[in-house]
């Protein structure tokens, strides 16, 4: 059976039934949300859900987008980096900062699936 974050993942990006779920990145949104925020890997692409917005990215448009990280430091904070994913192109969009240095491996898959969309 398939876990509860995958089928939440689902619902909240309306995939279509022969799109299948390959990854879930969900981080936490308001106090009172029924369903988190979140980046899926799809066979299709990858999708997008955050506060309403619903983004849906073809494999084959990678070529017009960049993935990259942005990154602050805040000294007067704990002397903590922030950290986020950009998407630039035809859509822009930056995932939540947050203090965590796994996000930088989302977008080196980002940045390998561009790659292999070129071929």
């Amino acid at each position: 059976p398939e876990a509860r974050k995958l089928q939440k993942a689902r619902v909240a990006h309306r995939l279509e039934g022969s799109e299948e779920l390959i990854a879930v990145w969900q981080w936490k949104s308001g106090w009172f949300s029924k369903t988190p925020d979140s980046l899926i890997f799809t066979s299709r692409g990858i999708r997008i859900f955050q506060e309403g917005l619903r983004l849906d990215i073809p494999y084959g448009k990678f070529r017009n987008y960049t993935f990259k990280l942005g990154r602050m430091d805040n000294v007067g904070e704990f002397n903590r980096t922030d950290v986020w994913v950009v998407i630039d192109g035809p859509i822009h969009w930056e995932s939540p900062r947050l203090f965590w240095t796994g996000d930088n491996l989302i977008v080196d898959q980002l940045n390998s699936i561009k790659e292999l969309a070129a071929r």
